[in-house]
């Protein structure tokens, strides 16, 4: 007589149990090399993927071959594509995992961050060369790049 198996042993499994009431992490992906690179899901869509690829970033490969890695929603490991992917979630489109080289998205990081800083410039008090008359006076702007929570009180 062949013996039924209870509840609790036919929902287990070998695959890691995720409670329902946990953090789902969608985009997450086990295994990354966040030390020496910088990792970006970019959307597959008119010629993004190959203007990621022209500014060096590169796509992210499985680090397990054949196996699912990070939250069961990432999809790695079917078809003949072996670039890390996810559906976008609308319309027919993917997400691929991308990677750049962390010195190299810093670089561009410090590129942006001058146009960032010759904008808020331009927004202090007249100077090099530019005359503004006095009669504009809107207020005052002050910037503060300080990590003090502007909600506290002192």
């Amino acid at each position: 007589m062949s013996r039924t198996p209870s509840r609790e042993e036919s929902v287990r499994s070998d695959k890691e149990r995720i409670p329902v009431s946990s953090q789902r992490a969608p985009l997450r992906y086990k295994g990354l090399d966040t030390k020496n690179f910088v990792q970006r899901w970019v959307l597959d869509k008119d010629d993004r993927l190959q203007v990621f690829q022209d500014a060096g970033y590169e796509f992210v490969k499985p680090t397990v071959q054949g196996t699912s890695v990070g939250d069961p929603t990432v999809d790695s490991s079917k078809g003949l594509d072996t670039r890390v992917h996810k559906t976008a979630g609308f319309g027919n489109l993917r997400l691929y995992l991308m990677q750049i080289p962390r010195k190299w998205y810093e670089e561009d990081q410090a590129k942006k961050q001058l146009e960032v800083d010759a904008s808020e410039e331009s927004m202090k008090a007249p100077g090099k060369g530019k005359a503004i008359s006095k009669d504009i006076d809107y207020g005052k702007i002050t910037l503060d790049r300080s990590t003090k929570d502007p909600t506290a009180l002192d």
